[in-house]
């Protein structure tokens, strides 16, 4: 099983995304936040973070440590509103907002499960 935390600031965005890990059955969807705050409370045991770099109370990339610190192993999957951007450490991958939600879903099985980003 894939635990998976979604930090994404968006409420439609974040739901919808949600719905469609939840009908995934090897994801688990253990959290969903809105802002690093509220992330910091969930990262106990995941194995995927999705994580927006936008976020209400600052940059997503300031929660990457913690993520570090409570699991080293996890994944971290970025999902980006805006192109470029160059390299952040300790992320897994990256994905625009724009991609599909299967492919968000796809990404979060390759990367969840082993497999390269």
């Amino acid at each position: 099983m894939i635990r998976v935390l979604l930090v994404e600031d968006h409420g439609a965005f974040r739901q919808a995304l949600g719905f469609m890990l939840r009908r995934e059955p090897d994801i688990s969807l253990v959290g969903q936040a809105g802002t690093i705050a509220e992330a910091r409370t969930m990262l106990e045991g995941v194995d995927v973070v999705i994580l927006d770099l936008n976020l209400p109370d600052g940059d997503g990339a300031e929660l990457i440590p913690a993520i570090r610190a409570h699991n080293p192993q996890a994944h971290i999957l970025v999902l980006t509103g805006t192109a470029g951007g160059g390299t952040l450490d300790g992320v897994t991958e990256a994905l625009q907002k724009s991609a599909g939600m299967a492919e968000i879903v796809a990404a979060v099985h390759r990367v969840g499960g082993g497999g390269s980003a």
